[in-house]
């Protein structure tokens, strides 16, 4: 009798687990945050087309103005670089996307401010070289947000 009790609490977390990766999976699907990355991966310069890119959308929300620096820029730009490598299907302004959600949904959910780039780093490194084009991460990212908010 102890042993299916335990049965049923084991299958009812594994259920409520895979119930929030879906729900996870879908909330990245649906996210809206910085996108339209139309420049190069250049950000050598300051020209106007710098300015629509992911990397430069993403580091001026970091820092919460227009201006962010040429460093910080070239830091989300390497980090998208590793990511759009790993997971060739979403492009740079999708993986963007999944970093700035998952920054706003921790925050919701946990009261925290974590920042872009420790979140875009926490992807890249939870994905192996090796399975390039196999892992979608907007499934990693939901999982990370997942068990994040789940720390106590």
């Amino acid at each position: 009798m102890a042993k299916s009790k335990k049965q049923n609490s084991s299958a009812s977390a594994l259920l409520l687990i895979i119930i929030i990766l879906i729900f996870g999976i879908w909330a990245f699907s649906k996210c809206s945050g910085p996108s339209s990355d139309t420049s190069s991966n250049d950000t050598s310069s300051t020209d106007t087309s710098q300015t629509a890119s992911t990397a430069f959308k993403l580091a001026s929300l970091e820092i919460g103005h227009n201006d962010p620096s040429q460093d910080l820029v070239k830091q989300f730009d390497d980090i998208l670089d590793k990511l759009e490598k790993k997971c060739p299907d979403e492009d740079r302004s999708l993986l963007g996307n999944y970093i700035f959600k998952a920054q706003t949904m921790i925050a919701e959910q946990k009261g925290e401010n974590l920042s872009m780039i420790t979140i875009g780093n926490a992807l890249d490194e939870s994905i192996p070289e090796e399975t390039a084009g196999v892992v979608s991460c907007a499934e990693i990212m939901a999982v990370f947000v997942t068990l994040y908010n789940a720390q106590q």
